[in-house]
């Protein structure tokens, strides 16, 4: 497959051609951003490790460490998604497929219910993709910790996506009489 998804895509038709697979590409400042944090991160790391913050308080150091550790993570995520390329979203003939830092989960075209483009205060946005319900007694469960029952694709963090045209892929390829279409918030 493309590193990127410039020679998948028939505008004519406002899809992408299957199958693609797209990579993340944050957004300039976004980059910036997290590299920023990631660089604070490291940097209090070596103060706490060479003693240079001397704090008593463990609930303070625990707090402190679960910061550093988190800002890690995203740095992580860039490195990961970015320059290694081992985060990416796939549209192929069986369904989705998303793998990402901590996860990989894969929804057939058949299981998929609903799908729209979801904002959050007035930058944040979304494609929420909601998966059909399962049966038994993992439906509660899945339900209880709003685990597994939708992917959610960020935009920026996929930049270089077509939200209209990642939608209308979809809606083309789902099974129709499971489709709900989802209303802008």
């Amino acid at each position: 497959m493309e590193k990127n998804i410039n020679k998948n895509i028939d505008y004519s038709k406002d899809t992408y051609n299957l199958p693609v697979r797209l990579y993340p590409k944050y957004m300039a400042s976004i980059k910036i951003f997290i590299i920023f944090l990631t660089l604070s991160a490291l940097a209090l790391s070596y103060l706490l490790i060479t003693n240079k913050i001397h704090n008593s308080d463990t609930e303070s150091l625990v707090d402190f460490i679960m910061i550093i550790a988190f800002f890690l993570l995203l740095g992580m995520d860039l490195i990961h998604g970015e320059v290694l390329h081992k985060q990416y979203i796939e549209l192929n003939n069986e369904g989705i497929k998303v793998k990402s830092l901590l996860f990989s989960r894969f929804i057939k075209w058949s299981d998929i219910l609903s799908i729209g483009i979801v904002k959050h205060f007035r930058t944040t946005e979304y494609i929420a993709i909601t998966k059909a319900e399962s049966e038994g007694i993992l439906k509660k469960i899945r339900k209880y910790l709003a685990y597994g029952e939708y992917i959610s694709v960020r935009l920026e963090k996929y930049s270089e996506i077509e939200p209209h045209m990642f939608i209308n892929t979809v809606e083309k390829k789902m099974s129709k009489d499971n489709y709900i279409q989802l209303k802008k918030y």
